[in-house]
C-alpha cells in the first residue's frame, strides 16, 4: 500500500507540474473561449453564488427569462466533486475564482490518471507501466485535451467502471461479483452526474461489449467460477437450474446491475432532465431545430473525422489540420502510439489486449462518421446512440484503449529479460523515420504544401522514439530509461495542449472572451442600479452571459437546448419583449426608435418604453386550443394582454368583470430563484398574470390555499385571485428532483452498505 501511495503521489506531482500554466501562474487560462466563459464558468458562478446564500439553484431566473437549471444536464449541478468549487469563498461583488475553476479541472485529470493506474494494475501491469498508462490517459488524448469541464468530469470514470466490471465478471454473480457490478454502476452514475450524456453512452457500449467478449471468448474458459461459486450464485439469485452457471447469463446480469445502479445513482439529474427534454428543442445548425427527444436525422450527425485522420496518430497537425470536425485530434503522442502498437504485438495472447485493440480500432472507425459502415449500423441499431451526435468524440474510447496498450508496450520494452523482438523492430522503425524525414525535405524544397513547425515537431519525437527503442535494444532498461520515457511523453503532450492559452495574446486578438465578459461589469452595474424588476434582451455577436455572472435577468443565455414554447414565443420579437417585462435592449448597432441610456464603447443600452410590468390582473379569459393560432393572436396589434388572457383550456373558476372605480393592482413583494411572493388588490375575481415562464414543478398558493397555475398567452403563469387583497406565493419544488434525490441517496447508501457487508465477510475456508 505504501508503494502504491508513492505512485499516486508521483502522479499528483506530475499532474500539477504538467498544468503549471494554470496552477502556478495567472498568465494563462483554459476558459478564454466563448462557450467556456459564457457557459461553464458562468454556470459555476451562478451555482456557487446561490449555494453560498443558502439557495439550491434549481431554477435559474437570469437566463431564458427563467429556466430549469436542474433540468439542463450540462450544468452538472449535482456532480458532488464540484462542491468544493461551489463553496470556494466569493468576494463581495467579484466573480468565481478563476484559480479555483482551474484547480478543479486539474484535480479531475489527477483522478483520471489515478483510476487508470488502478485499472492497469488490475490487468496485470507492473507499477511503472501502469504509471505510463495513467499519464497517457489523464494528461493526453481526449481527457487531457478536452476543453469542456463537464465532458472531462464524465470521461474520467471510464477506467473505474471497467475495473469494477472486470472484477464482477471474474467473480461471477456471487455476492462479491454483484457488489463489484454495483460499484461499476455507481461509477457510471457519477459519469452521468458529470453532465455529458455522450460519454456515458460510450461507456455503456464498453460495458456491453466487454461483458459479451468475456462471456463468448473461449480464452476465458480456464477462469470460469468453480462449482462452489455455482452454489453461491443459486443462493444469491434463486432462479434454480444450471443456466446461471453459463458465462453469458453472468455477463447479462452484470450488465443489468450496472445499468440499474447507474440510473439510480444519477436519478437526481436524470429525472429532471427527462422531464425537461419532453418540452425542449435542440439546434441542428442555422435556423433548424427539432424536439430534443426526437431521433436526430442521420444527415446531421456530421462532426466526424476524415479518413486521413489516421495519420494524426503520429503527426500533430497533418494536412494543415484538415482532418475533419472532431473536437479532439486522434493524436495521442508518438511514443505512446508506438508503445501501444508494441503492446498489441507482444501481448496478443492476453485476452484483454485483444479486446482493447479491437475497441481502439472500432471506436476510431466509428469516429469517421459517414465514411464507415459501422457508424450507420450503430446509429440504426443502438437505441439513443444518436444522442452522442458528434462521432468524433468516440476517439475517447480509442485513446482509453491505446493508453492501456501503451502500458503493455512499455512493460514489454523495459522488461528485465532482454526482449528479442527489439532488434527486429528497429529496421522498420528506421525506415519510417527516414521516409518521414525525406518527405519533409522534399516538401520544404518544393514549399508545397507549406511545411509548418508541427511537422518538424513530429519528426523530432519520431527520432526520439527511435533512439529510445535503440537504447532498450542495447540493454538499457533501468530507471534512467523509465525517466526518459516519461519525459518524452510529457514533452510531447505539453506543446500540443492547445486549450490552455495566454491571456494577453488572446486579448490582443480580441478572443479573450473571459475578459470580454468581465469587462461588462460597468454595464451590469448600471442595470443593477435601476429600480424594480425587469429583464434585458441582448442581441449581437458574442453575447455575454451577464445573467448568470452578474445576476441580471435576461431573455437569452447559454444552453444546449431551450423550451420549445419559449423559442416560439420569442419569435414574436418586440411583442414578446413587452410581455416578458423587458425594459432594456442591449445592442451593438444603433436603435434609432429607442432611447439610448448607456454606452460603454462596445454595447449600447436602449430603453424599451412598451415593456409590461412583472405582474398584472385581467378579468377576461379567452380559450384558443391551437398553439399556433394562440401565438398568432398574441402577436397581433389588436390583442391587448393587459385586458384579456389567452388560454389553451378554460378556467375552472369563472372570472368576474372588472369593477368600476379604482384599478386593480399587482406587485411582486419578494423575488427569489425558487420562490416569488406577490400581493394583489382586486375589486372582483380576476386572473393574476405573472411575467414568468410557466414550467412543471412550480406550485402556487393564494392566501395559503393551493391554487392551480394556468399557462397564459402561450408562456406566462396565471393564477385566479379573489376580490380583495391576496397574497400569492409561487414555489419551485419539482417532484422530479425530490424523487431523484431520494432514489440517488438511497441507492448510494444501499451500495455502500452492501459493499461493506460483502467485502468484510471472511473468505470461505479461512479463519476469522
Amino acid at each position: 500500500m505504501k508503494t502504491r501511495l508513492k505512485w499516486f503521489g508521483l502522479l499528483a506531482l506530475v499532474t500539477t507540474l504538467f498544468f503549471w500554466k494554470i496552477v502556478l501562474s495567472d498568465q494563462f487560462s483554459m476558459i478564454l473561449e466563448y462557450e467556456g466563459a459564457n457557459q461553464g464558468y458562468s454556470w459555476y458562478h451562478f451555482s456557487a453564488a446561490s449555494l453560498q446564500k443558502g439557495v439550491l439553484p434549481l431554477w435559474d431566473p437570469y437566463t431564458h427569462s427563467g429556466r430549469s437549471f436542474s433540468g439542463e444536464m450540462q450544468t452538472g449541478l449535482f456532480y458532488p466533486l464540484k462542491l468544493p468549487l461551489y463553496l470556494w469563498p466569493l468576494e463581495e461583488g467579484k466573480p468565481l475564482s478563476e484559480r479555483g475553476f482551474h484547480i478543479l479541472y486539474v484535480f479531475a485529470h489527477l483522478l483520471a490518471a489515478s483510476f487508470m493506474f488502478l485499472l492497469a494494475e488490475e490487468l496485470g501491469l507492473e507499477r511503472f507501466p501502469a504509471f505510463v498508462s495513467a499519464i497517457c490517459f489523464g494528461l493526453g488524448g481526449f481527457v487531457g485535451k478536452t476543453m469542456w469541464p463537464d465532458m472531462v468530469d464524465s470521461a474520467i470514470w471510464l477506467p473505474l467502471i471497467f475495473l469494477f466490471l472486470l472484477r464482477a465478471l471474474n467473480a461471477g454473480l456471487t455476492a462479491k461479483g454483484a457488489a463489484h457490478a454495483a460499484l461499476a454502476g455507481a461509477a457510471m452514475g457519477m459519469s452521468v452526474l458529470g453532465g455529458r450524456l455522450h460519454v456515458p453512452l460510450m461507456e455503456g457500449l464498453v460495458v456491453v461489449s466487454a461483458a459479451a467478449f468475456f462471456a463468448c471468448a473461449p480464452c476465458f474458459e480456464q477462469s470460469r467460477p468453480a462449482k462452489r461459486d455455482e452454489r453461491a450464485i443459486r443462493s444469491l439469485i434463486p432462479l434454480g437450474g444450471t443456466a446461471l452457471s453459463r458465462p453469458l447469463m453472468w455477463a447479462a446480469i452484470a450488465v443489468a446491475i450496472v445499468a440499474v445502479i447507474a440510473f439510480a445513482v444519477s436519478a437526481v439529474q436524470l429525472l429532471p432532465s427527462m422531464e425537461y427534454s419532453k418540452m425542449a428543442i435542440r439546434a441542428l445548425g442555422g435556423d433548424l431545430t427539432m424536439p430534443a427527444r426526437q431521433k436526430i436525422p442521420y444527415a446531421h450527425l456530421n462532426d466526424g473525422f476524415l479518413p486521413n485522420a489516421i495519420f494524426a496518430f503520429f503527426l500533430v497537425y497533418p494536412f494543415g489540420g484538415n482532418i475533419g470536425h472532431g473536437e479532439v485530434s486522434p493524436y495521442l503522442g508518438v511514443l505512446p502510439s508506438l508503445l501501444a502498437g508494441i503492446g498489441i504485438w507482444r501481448g496478443w495472447k492476453q485476452p484483454w489486449v485483444r479486446y482493447l485493440a479491437g475497441l481502439a480500432v472500432l471506436s476510431f472507425f466509428y469516429s469517421l462518421g459517414f465514411f464507415t459502415l459501422l457508424h450507420g449500423l450503430l446509429y440504426a441499431l443502438v437505441p439513443y446512440l444518436w444522442m452522442g451526435r458528434e462521432p468524433g468524440r468516440f476517439i475517447c474510447l480509442t485513446h482509453f484503449a491505446l493508453a492501456l496498450l501503451a502500458g503493455f508496450g512499455v512493460q514489454a520494452v523495459l522488461s528485465e529479460q532482454a526482449p528479442e523482438f527489439l532488434p527486429r523492430l528497429l529496421k522498420p522503425l528506421r525506415w519510417v523515420v527516414g521516409l518521414v524525414a525525406a518527405g519533409l525535405a522534399v516538401q520544404a524544397m518544393l514549399n508545397y504544401p507549406p511545411v509548418n513547425e508541427w511537422s518538424y515537431f513530429a519528426l523530432t519525437f519520431l527520432l526520439a522514439a527511435l533512439i529510445f527503442v535503440t537504447c532498450a535494444a542495447h540493454g538499457r532498461r533501468g530507471r534512467e530509461m523509465q525517466a526518459i520515457a516519461v519525459l518524452l511523453i510529457l514533452f510531447d503532450f505539453g506543446p500540443t495542449h492547445w486549450i490552455i492559452r495566454n491571456k494577453a495574446q488572446e486579448s490582443s486578438k480580441g478572443t479573450n472572451h473571459l475578459a470580454l465578459l468581465l469587462n461588462c461589469r460597468k454595464m451590469a452595474d448600471f442595470l443593477k442600479a435601476q429600480p424594480g424588476l425587469f429583464r434585458v434582451d441582448i442581441s449581437g455577436s458574442g453575447e455575454p452571459n451577464i445573467g448568470d455572472l452578474y445576476g441580471i435577468q435576461t431573455t437569452g443565455g447559454m444552453s444546449a437546448t431551450e423550451l420549445d414554447y419559449y423559442g416560439r414565443f420569442l419569435a414574436l420579437d418586440r411583442r414578446a419583449f413587452d410581455l416578458l417585462n423587458v425594459r432594456y435592449l442591449v445592442r451593438k448597432q444603433a436603435l434609432p426608435n429607442d432611447k439610448l441610456v448607456f454606452q460603454d464603447g462596445t454595447w449600447s443600452i436602449y430603453e424599451n418604453a412598451g415593456g409590461y410590468p412583472r405582474a398584472w390582473v385581467v378579468h377576461q379569459a379567452e380559450v384558443e386550443p391551437s398553439a399556433g393560432a394562440l401565438l398568432q393572436r398574441v402577436g397581433s396589434a389588436s390583442f391587448d394582454a393587459r385586458q384579456a388572457a389567452l388560454l389553451a383550456r378554460p378556467l375552472e373558476t369563472q372570472l368576474e368583470p372588472a369593477a368600476a372605480g379604482q384599478a386593480d393592482t399587482a406587485e411582486v413583494m419578494d423575488y427569489g430563484a425558487n420562490r416569488i411572493q406577490a400581493r394583489v388588490r382586486a375589486r372582483s375575481r380576476g386572473l393574476l398574470v405573472l411575467s414568468e415562464v410557466d414550467y412543471p414543478g412550480w406550485r402556487a398558493t393564494v392566501n395559503g390555499a393551493p391554487a392551480a397555475i394556468h399557462r397564459v398567452d402561450g408562456l406566462l403563469r396565471g393564477v385566479v385571485v379573489p376580490p380583495g387583497e391576496s397574497t400569492i406565493v409561487f414555489r419551485y419544488a419539482p417532484r422530479s428532483v425530490l424523487a431523484g434525490a431520494l432514489l440517488s441517496c438511497v441507492s448510494l447508501l444501499a451500495i455502500a452498505g452492501f459493499a461493506v457487508v460483502v467485502f468484510r465477510k471472511p473468505a470461505v475456508g479461512r479463519g476469522p
